[in-house]
């Protein structure tokens, strides 16, 4: 976009696509502003395996999802440029984050140059925020995220829980966030240096699930800390033979299906041990939250970033321009425990 501008309907960004096979770039057009709407330059968008999913057809029920080609990414932050007629003109200039789930009415993705979104799912940071647009694309779907893993276990008195998948950046986040909190966490993670890297961090328990000492250090910790409730990103065998090992009254939650295997429980655990399965899907949390529950942890959020308290930032890893969003996505499957794989997309 050519300095000076207004963002005028008409004028040319680029922005990510799918035809549910594989991401392109289009040349797409700024539009009419609606009165509710906020005009923003998205500045970074992290690469989640979400997204790459998406990008596939494999994230979301086929009937769910947008005609192709249909954009691409849920999270980013940047400048808000222009806002509606109903909208505080001061908010021009200021720095939000966001979030876009293709479930949205409008849907557009945020790997693109500019997104019109409703107020209501943007956090605007306040004025002289001197955090940078990496660190802030990072603060709402994983941050939010493991808000809900807390939430979750406040109101059904989790006191020790187990993570698996627990080296990427939501398992860092669920680890300082369980310290913060007063939860005990058993990590699972698939390679010894793994096991290393969330010992160093201050973990409590971390096992390494591929190893052969997996099985009796598995019951070991869970004879010790009794956990009552298990996060799976993974899904898979990985998690139905945890989950089977666990004790009466034990809660599974399904958060993702990085394995992309389905899980087989055995109904008499089910049956006789009195197990729960359930899902954690952020969207579906959120709408389940009073304003001022949404209010309390977007500020729990803010105010640790604004601190630099370090519970809910999140490391940043390579950093790539949005015409390598291919490069970008092959890096982030590699190197998940590294930091966030960031896409600019004004670069």
């Amino acid at each position: 976009m050519e300095a000076g501008s207004d963002y005028a309907s008409g004028t040319k960004f680029r922005a990510v696509v799918t035809d549910f096979k594989k991401p392109t770039i289009a040349e797409l057009e700024l539009r009419e502003i609606q009165d509710d709407e906020l005009l923003i330059k998205v500045h970074s968008t992290p690469v989640h395996f979400a997204d790459q999913g998406y990008c596939r057809g494999l994230y979301g029920n086929k009937e769910d999802l947008p005609p192709p080609p249909s954009g691409v990414g849920f999270e980013g932050a940047g400048e808000i440029v222009k806002v509606g007629a109903n909208i505080d003109s001061s908010l021009v200039g200021r720095k939000a984050a966001f979030t876009n789930s293709f479930t949205d009415e409008g849907y557009q993705g945020t790997f693109r140059q500019y997104i019109y979104l409703p107020h209501s799912r943007v956090i605007v940071y306040p004025e002289g925020c001197t955090t940078d647009y990496d660190v802030l694309s990072c603060a709402v779907a994983n941050p939010l995220t493991i808000c809900g893993f807390i939430d979750y276990c406040q109101k059904n008195g989790h006191t020790s829980v187990i993570h698996d998948a627990a080296s990427g950046a939501c398992g860092k986040l669920f680890l300082k966030a369980c310290k913060k909190f007063g939860i005990k966490l058993i990590n699972l993670v698939r390679k010894d240096e793994q096991v290393t890297m969330l010992n160093e961090m201050g973990a409590d328990v971390t096992l390494n699930y591929s190893s052969e000492e997996f099985p009796g250090q598995l019951t070991e910790a869970i004879n010790e800390h009794k956990p009552t409730a298990y996060f799976t990103a993974l899904a898979g065998e990985v998690a139905a033979y945890v989950f089977g090992q666990m004790d009466r009254f034990t809660t599974l939650y399904i958060y993702g299906m990085l394995s992309m295997e389905n899980i087989s429980l055995e109904p008499k655990n089910i049956l006789f041990k009195s197990q729960r399965v359930e899902s954690f899907w952020l969207t579906v949390w959120l709408s389940s939250l009073t304003k001022e529950e949404v209010e309390k942890w977007n500020k729990t959020i803010l105010d640790d970033i604004s601190k630099d308290e370090g519970t809910f930032s999140t490391p940043i890893g390579k950093i790539f321009k949005l015409e390598e969003v291919l490069d970008a996505m092959r890096h982030a499957r590699k190197s998940g425990s590294e930091g966030k794989t960031i896409l600019r997309a004004q670069e």
